[in-house]
């Protein structure tokens, strides 16, 4: 198929000589993107490639990490928010484990939550939005994925002041973000549940984190695993939140 970032910017340029309502779609109210003049952008996206070919360009597209490239240069993208700052200075860290399917691929086994698959690292804004994503096998430790994450921060997110994570992230990891060399120190700070409270209780901030997980699940393909390699299961969970703010962007 030769360069997929050619094929792109040649399927791009077809698609801009097109007429404007040739391809428009009998339900268009059912995409969740609309341009201004009525025009479903969702539809005029199928004249890209065939299924085929989309389907050939996503593996390429995993590997080359075009996909997710800028979460951290547009970090303020969503609903207006006018007591909010465009660049996140607070984010939530967590992992997520989910099982894999049939599928080949490396895996691992989480003895705490007794799952055999994978594990989901995510770094969050306090809108619930996706700053960084790391995905191993389920075995890793929270504490050494989150290492592998927050590696960004020495290139992105200078705003960033302050991260708020559970017990599991306590330790000697507390000092590693410390010491991250970057412009603007960060604190880690571990938001704990009381002892006190018995049975449901919300946890500041760590609810927003949680509700980013559901929202992925609400994703039928990421329930579990399905991805032979872990690019691709990065992939798939940027487009299904690219998916989620671009319909909070069209309001």
């Amino acid at each position: 198929m030769g360069n997929p970032r050619n094929f792109i910017a040649t399927q791009a340029r077809h698609l801009a000589r097109a007429p404007a309502g040739e391809f428009q779609a009998e339900h268009h109210r059912r995409h969740f993107l609309h341009h201004p003049d009525g025009r479903c952008l969702a539809n005029d996206a199928q004249r890209l490639a065939s299924l085929e070919n989309l389907l050939s360009l996503f593996p390429a597209m995993g590997e080359i990490g075009s996909l997710g490239t800028n979460s951290s240069r547009h970090p303020g993208h969503g609903p207006p928010r006018s007591w909010k700052k465009k660049a996140p200075t607070a984010a939530i860290i967590d992992s997520q484990s989910v099982r894999t399917a049939s599928q080949s691929g490396v895996r691992g086994y989480d003895a705490g939550k007794k799952i055999t698959g994978r594990k989901r690292h995510v770094l969050v804004d306090t809108l619930g939005n996706i700053l960084a994503l790391k995905v191993t096998t389920a075995d890793v430790q929270d504490r050494d994925g989150a290492k592998l994450l927050l590696n960004v921060l020495t290139m992105a997110f200078g705003w960033l002041m302050l991260i708020w994570a559970d017990g599991g992230y306590a330790g000697k990891l507390i000092e590693h973000v410390a010491e991250i060399p970057r412009h603007r120190r960060v604190k880690l700070e571990i938001v704990k549940r009381s002892d006190d409270v018995k049975g449901f209780k919300v946890v500041p901030k760590r609810w927003i984190v949680e509700r980013t997980f559901g929202w992925l699940i609400q994703s039928r393909r990421l329930i579990r695993d399905h991805e032979a390699k872990i690019e691709h299961s990065e992939a798939m969970i940027y487009l299904s939140m690219s998916k989620r703010m671009l319909s909070r962007i069209t309001r």
